[in-house]
């Protein structure tokens, strides 16, 4: 199982009304999880990048990947699987992180 982890601050809010759903369809798509989450402004956004990683990593099971994709970006080809561009042996191995 992947899960597409995505975070964003308030000033970024009107774009992740926008990529949020994208992400959202995609994942659905493929049966992921997501952990989509509005951090509060005054964070310091890199490192707040991984506690989100962290806690989508604590809310799946050993041996799934936490895909995270910043707030700016959306998923173009519905048709590609995310998980295809892993190594097949990899997604036998405990938990990994992909970040586009």
């Amino acid at each position: 199982m992947i899960t597409c982890a995505s975070l964003w601050k308030d000033n970024y809010r009107e774009l992740a009304l926008v990529t949020t759903p994208n992400k959202r369809r995609y994942a659905e798509k493929y049966g992921y999880l997501t952990h989509l989450v509005e951090v509060p402004s005054k964070s310091d956004i890199m490192f707040v990048k991984v506690e989100v990683i962290l806690g989508a990593m604590k809310a799946i099971k050993t041996g799934d990947w936490v895909w995270f994709t910043d707030c700016d970006s959306v998923i173009t080809n519905f048709g590609k699987d995310v998980a295809t561009l892993t190594y097949d042996d990899h997604l036998r191995d405990p938990a990994g992180i992909i970040v586009s």
